[in-house]
């Protein structure tokens, strides 16, 4: 299977804002899932 030459090589800016918006995400995903967490453990008591 010969590589296809067709697709330009992703350019450097493009992969870089790539992992800072994936980077964003994944820390909003982080904070939201510490938020629900505290909150579950509120709502529970504070057993955990």
């Amino acid at each position: 299977m010969p590589s296809s030459s067709r697709s330009p090589p992703v350019s450097p800016n493009a992969a870089l804002r790539g992992a800072v918006s994936a980077s964003r995400k994944a820390k909003r995903l982080e904070l939201l899932g510490f938020g629900a967490a505290r909150e579950s453990a509120r709502i529970g008591g504070g057993i955990l």
